[in-house]
C-alpha cells in the first residue's frame, strides 16, 4: 500500500501541539463550517475543527483558539485523507437488500485495517470522509470503526445536522450529544490506543497495494499483527503461530529465518520466490517443515478474497486465540496492554440492528471481565471456563461494544 499523504497546515495549532503525528494523536477532528458558531463546541470533546482554507476567517481561527481549539484546514496545502476510507456498515444493492461474499456472509465495509496499518506506521490515522443521509446509528459506527483500531474519525456533521442545530431543534442537539459522547467516550480511554495488536498471525509488511488482503483478513475475524522485515528472527515470531509473507521479497537469510520457524512448529505462507516449482493448476501447496508447514504459493499477488479464505483454512478456527459467535455483522479489534495483564477486545457492529447474544471464546485463563459501552455503562461479566477455555456472552452489541479481560 503507498503511504497517505497528510501535510498540515499548522499555522494555527497551538505551539504546544505540533503537527506530528503522536501529537494530533491527542486532538478530537470534527470537520467544521466557519459559519457554524463555535458554541456548539462547548461541553464537547472536539479540540480540533478542519476546515475549508477558501473559508477560513483568521479572526475566527484566532477565537478558536483562544479557547483552546486548534484549527486545520484541508486542501492542496492542508489536509489529504487517505482515499482509501468509507462509511462503515453492511454493503446493500439498490433496492436494500444485503449484499453478501462468496460465503453468504454479509458484505461489510470497514475501515479497521486502515486506521490500524496507519497507527501501526506511526502515521496520522484520521479519515475525513463524509456520511452520505446519515442516521444516529451511522454517525456512532463511524467514531467506533476508526477509534477501535486506534484511530479518527474527523466527525463531519450533514447539512440536516448542521441547519438542525443553527435552529436549536431538539433533535438535532440529542443527536449532537450522543455524538458528542460517542467522541467523549474513547477520549476517556484514551489509554487503550497504546494497547498493543495481540493475535496469532503475522502479516509481513510490503509498500504494495495490500489493502484489501488486510480488510478481508479482518473480515474473516483472524487477529493479525503487522510484521516489518527487522521483526524477522526467532525471537521476533516466538509468539505466532503463522506469519503471511505473499508478495514480499525475502532475503536467503529471511527464508531461513522461517524455514527455522516453520520447522518448530509454525505456518509459513510464501509466494512463489521462495522455490520449488507449485503442482500446476494450484493456488498452493502446502509442504512439510518438521513440525510445522510452509504453504508456497504460485502467485506473487494471489487473490485477497481467496487468500484471505485460505490463511483462514491452514490456520484453522480453532487456533486463533479469539473466535465469535452469533456475531455475523460485528468485528473484533483484539488489544493487549503492555504488561500483558489485560486484554481488550473492541466489537463494532456493521448492521443497523444490535447483534444480541454475542458469544466470546478465548484461549487461556482470565480472573475477570468488564464491558463498556458507548453510553458510558459497564457491567462485570461472568466468566465459563473450561480446559483453557474461556468464553463471556455479551448481551448485546448496539453499535460497539468493548470488553476488558484481566488476566
Amino acid at each position: 500500500m503507498k503511504r497517505f499523504r497528510f501535510a498540515l497546515a499548522a499555522m494555527f495549532l497551538p505551539a504546544a501541539i505540533g503537527s506530528s503525528a503522536a501529537n494530533l494523536d491527542s486532538l478530537t477532528p470534527a470537520r467544521w463550517d466557519p459559519k457554524w458558531p463555535l458554541d456548539l463546541l462547548r461541553d464537547t470533546p472536539f479540540n480540533c475543527i478542519v476546515v475549508s482554507r477558501v473559508r477560513l476567517d483568521s479572526g475566527y481561527a484566532q477565537t478558536a483558539r483562544q479557547r483552546g481549539i486548534s484549527v486545520l484546514t484541508e486542501g492542496e496545502s492542508g489536509i489529504a485523507f487517505p482515499k482509501e476510507a468509507m462509511a462503515p456498515g453492511i454493503r446493500l444493492f439498490a433496492g436494500g437488500a444485503v449484499q453478501a461474499t462468496p460465503t453468504s456472509e454479509p458484505w461489510i465495509d470497514s475501515n479497521l485495517w486502515l486506521a490500524g496499518l496507519l497507527h501501526a506506521r506511526g502515521e496520522v490515522a484520521w479519515l475525513g470522509y463524509k456520511l452520505e443521509s446519515p442516521s444516529a446509528v451511522d454517525y456512532l459506527r463511524a467514531i467506533a470503526d476508526a477509534a477501535a483500531a486506534g484511530g479518527h474519525w474527523v466527525v463531519s456533521p450533514d447539512d440536516r445536522l448542521a441547519a438542525g442545530l443553527a435552529s436549536a431543534e431538539p433533535k438535532a442537539k440529542e443527536l449532537w450529544r450522543q455524538i458528542a459522547a460517542a467522541a467523549r467516550f474513547f477520549e476517556e480511554h484514551a489509554e487503550w490506543r497504546r494497547f498493543r495488536p495481540i493475535g496469532p498471525l503475522g502479516i509481513l509488511h510490503t509498500d504494495t497495494e495490500m489493502g484489501e488482503t488486510l480488510n478481508l483478513i479482518a473480515r474473516r475475524k483472524i487477529p493479525y499483527r503487522l510484521l516489518d522485515h527487522a521483526a524477522l528472527s526467532p525471537q521476533g515470531l516466538a509468539d505466532f503461530s503463522a506469519v503471511l509473507a505473499v508478495g514480499c521479497t525475502l532475503t536467503d537469510s529471511e527464508k531461513a529465518v522461517l524455514t527455522t520457524f516453520a520447522r518448530g512448529g509454525g505456518l509459513a505462507i510464501v509466494g512463489p520466490d521462495w522455490g520449488g516449482a507449485v503442482v500446476k493448476d494450484k493456488d498452493f501447496e502446502v509442504r512439510d517443515a518438521g513440525k510445522g508447514r510452509v504453504a508456497v504459493y504460485s502467485d506473487n499477488e494471489p487473490d485477497p478474497e481467496s487468500l484471505s479464505k485460505d490463511v483462514l483454512y491452514l490456520m484453522g478456527k480453532n487456533n486463533l486465540g479469539v473466535r465469535l459467535f452469533h456475531a455475523v455483522t460485528v468485528l473484533p479489534v483484539v488489544r493487549e496492554s503492555s504488561d500483558g495483564r489485560k486484554l481488550l477486545i473492541h466489537l463494532v457492529n456493521y448492521a443497523t440492528e444490535p447483534a444480541d447474544a454475542v458469544m466470546i471464546r478465548l484461549a487461556g485463563e482470565f480472573r475477570g471481565a468488564r464491558l463498556y459501552g458507548l453510553d458510558g455503562a459497564t457491567a462485570a461479566l461472568e466468566l465459563e471456563k473450561s480446559e483453557q477455555v474461556t468464553q463471556v456472552q455479551i448481551p448485546t452489541v448496539p453499535v460497539y461494544a468493548a470488553v476488558v479481560l484481566e488476566r
